[in-house]
């Protein structure tokens, strides 16, 4: 206890004696084993001095309160911003990891992907053109199957289009006219498309030195018209048979096609016909017509001249009406009949050939072989047609008398 004997003996008295200082703050020894700040301040202007020992656990303690309200706050500061840092990362890594995963669904050809998350910002316009480029890949990946499968289709069709026009040539000729029918015969068969429906061919009876050639015309062509060629060729095949056996009269074969026609094709399919009989022994040909284009007769050293042979189509007409006509041949005469596909032959400027311009052609051929004159009637009307590709199937038979 501070007394009026014992001031001048405490320590904090003894400093301020020993010192030169009027104002101080002392560590003092421990008094009764608690340690203490002691303090002296010299009043200024007086001779009192102010002395005071105060244990440090008393002086610490607003200051432990001080530093540590601090660090709670310090430390509620740093979580609140640990947490708002991770609500940052949160709302930027979920357009992020969206983004990732659309681009590994792409990566792997899946074009319906759809981002859950665009963020904003930077990364917003950023998802907005992946977008734009998913929906850009997306309608690419839908062309290009489109354009798979329509190519596969194109094969496919192709692929029946070889089949049906090997299954077509094998309806034309096979072999050469005998040389015992008294004719020598070159044809040309070019069709519009894979497949056509002009059709030429022609039966010799040795026994009768008889020679049938037949030319059909189908209305169109394409795969259709070509199914009907197959049924005229197979009509032909028939009655050449039963005709030579005098079964079938001469004209039995137009009316087996139109009868054909009006069935299947129920008013939606015609045809043009025309049958040469040539009979060698009488140096004959009797010609008859259903609708065709009378063939162009050139007798040898003579220019040929124009012919009409009125006759009705076949499919399409309740009452049929044929044209015959009946010439005798004389050695060297040139016979050259033809589908429309000739004769309608344009030029770039629109001009047909017509049957004048084939007969002018056929004038300015020498007598040769078949072979020569076909020729050169083909080079004369491609030189005519001036490049003009043609718009139909064209079928060209040469017949010359031995």
């Amino acid at each position: 206890k501070v007394s009026d004997s014992n001031l001048v003996k405490r320590s904090l008295v003894q400093q301020f004696i020993n010192m030169s200082i009027w104002k101080a703050q002392i560590d003092l020894e421990k008094i009764n084993r608690e340690p203490y700040y002691g303090f002296f301040n010299e009043v200024s202007g007086t001779n009192l001095i102010l002395f005071t020992e105060t244990a440090k656990l008393i002086v610490s303690e607003p200051v432990k309160q001080l530093v540590t309200g601090v660090a709670k706050q310090v430390a509620l500061a740093v979580g609140a911003g640990i947490l708002v840092l991770q609500v940052i990362l949160f709302i930027l890594m979920l357009p992020i990891g969206s983004l990732l995963e659309v681009t590994r669904d792409v990566g792997k050809g899946k074009f319906d992907a759809v981002l859950r998350h665009t963020g904003i910002g930077e990364l917003h316009q950023l998802a907005t053109t992946m977008t734009r480029m998913i929906s850009e890949l997306r309608e690419r990946d839908h062309k290009i199957h489109k354009l798979m499968r329509e190519q596969a289709e194109r094969i496919r069709l192709s692929q029946e289009f070889e089949t049906a026009k090997k299954i077509q040539d094998s309806l034309l000729p096979r072999q050469a006219l005998s040389a015992d029918s008294g004719l020598m015969m070159q044809y040309s068969y070019v069709p519009a498309t894979e497949v056509a429906g002009d059709w030429f061919n022609f039966a010799y009876d040795s026994e009768s030195q008889t020679t049938v050639i037949s030319l059909v015309d189908i209305s169109g062509h394409g795969a259709g018209a070509s199914m009907y060629t197959a049924m005229a060729a197979a009509l032909f095949s028939d009655f050449s048979k039963k005709y030579f056996s005098g079964s079938y009269d001469d004209e039995q074969f137009f009316r087996s096609l139109d009868e054909t026609l009006a069935v299947f094709g129920q008013g939606a399919w015609s045809a043009s016909a025309q049958m040469l009989i040539f009979q060698r022994r009488q140096s004959t040909v009797t010609i008859i017509n259903a609708g065709h284009p009378f063939p162009i007769i050139k007798p040898k050293a003579k220019d040929p001249s124009p012919s009409r042979l009125p006759s009705t189509i076949l499919g399409v007409s309740a009452s049929l009406e044929f044209g015959r006509k009946k010439l005798v041949l004389e050695t060297g005469t040139s016979i050259v009949i033809y589908t429309d596909g000739l004769s309608e032959r344009k030029r770039k400027d629109g001009r047909q050939l017509g049957p004048s311009g084939i007969r002018r052609i056929l004038a300015k051929i020498a007598d040769d072989s078949p072979s020569i004159m076909l020729q050169t009637l083909k080079s004369s009307v491609e030189q005519f047609a001036q490049g003009e590709a043609p718009g139909d199937d064209t079928c060209i038979a040469v017949v010359q008398v031995a």
